[in-house]
């Protein structure tokens, strides 16, 4: 299909002409960027935070504002009221497992080659046990969405609600080459969803103790991990000989997945660390940096925090197959 700017018939001839050679093939356009930012602060539930969704806010305004990207390109869940209930189809806006999963399909739908995808999560990662033999447990990673314990409780054996590994994984596929992905988990146990080899992607079980929420939800430092119990019930992945997304992805985590990554006071708020210096080194750096110099000054602006506070999160940058590190954020 062709965009064509159509010569008036008074034209002289040579304007005509002109006018003829500047058709432009829609291919050679380059489609608009979209996002899906996703805040949970599990207000009612274990575990319940106070900078998730703020985090997200600022993600959702960082694409508008610096991005250049329209607000119908931005697509923000929540689990606040505030923020859902004002929208014309409530529901469908809160950050539940099913809108997470319907947002993901939303933004991969109808891409062009050379399209800019972003996807974005503040709130808790979670480790899911999917085999166990001889006291060893393997676990596959997941996103905990607000509706986490719909039809469940923390003392039972589930089904959770998360939103897998092997979900991200499953949708990215579907992305032809010439799409970039960017994720950005500002979350625990943030996943491998770029490709795999059997079980490969699955990590060993973080062993954490007991962890008392209760006692936790006033104190200014908070994990983003959600501990749940028994939670081997769930159905184990599939095993794959080979997967690979064929799209261009990079993941910018916030941990490795031994650790845990926290919220904590910056600036007399709530703010979650990575997201706090993943932005602070976008606005540093410019937007068209490459993503590579980006990740480095996350680790030195990290290291910084963690001379102010006894921190235990190191970023983590994973890649797709060929994905270029000189490429620029947006």
């Amino acid at each position: 299909q062709l965009i064509e700017q159509r010569p008036h018939p008074d034209d002289p001839p040579a304007v005509k002409a002109l006018a003829a050679s500047c058709r432009v093939s829609r291919s050679d356009v380059a489609a608009p960027a979209k996002a899906l930012v996703v805040g949970c602060d599990y207000t009612d539930l274990p575990g319940a935070l106070h900078a998730g969704v703020s985090d997200a806010q600022q993600w959702a305004r960082f694409f508008v504002r610096k991005c250049k990207m329209t607000r119908e390109a931005v697509r923000f869940l929540s689990d606040d009221p505030a923020h859902f209930r004002q929208q014309q189809s409530p529901q469908s806006h809160v950050s539940t497992r099913d809108n997470i999963l319907a947002g993901l399909q939303w933004l991969t739908e109808d891409v062009a080659v050379g399209q800019q995808l972003f996807f974005v999560f503040c709130g808790h990662g979670t480790q899911v046990v999917a085999e166990e033999f001889a006291g060893q447990k393997l676990c596959e990673n997941c996103l905990v969405p607000a509706d986490v314990l719909a039809g469940s409780t923390m003392d039972s054996r589930g089904p959770f609600q998360t939103v897998s590994d092997t979900d991200v994984h499953r949708i990215l596929k579907k992305l032809p080459q010439g799409v970039k992905v960017t994720l950005i988990m500002d979350c625990c146990h943030s996943g491998q969803p770029f490709q795999r080899r059997g079980l490969d992607f699955l990590s060993q079980h973080v062993h954490r103790g007991h962890v008392d929420y209760g006692k936790l939800r006033s104190h200014p430092v908070l994990p983003r991990f959600l501990e749940l119990p028994n939670a081997g019930s769930q159905r184990p992945p599939d095993t794959t000989e080979a997967s690979s997304v064929v799209c261009s992805g990079v993941l910018l985590a916030a941990c490795a997945n031994e650790q845990f990554c926290v919220e904590l006071p910056i600036d007399e708020q709530p703010r979650g660390v990575f997201t706090f210096v993943v932005i602070s080194a976008l606005v540093s750096l410019g937007i068209e940096a490459p993503i590579g110099s980006i990740f480095e000054e996350v680790k030195r602006l990290t290291r910084d925090l963690q001379g102010r506070w006894r921190l235990a999160q190191d970023p983590q940058l994973v890649v797709s197959a060929g994905f270029d590190l000189t490429s620029p954020f947006r």
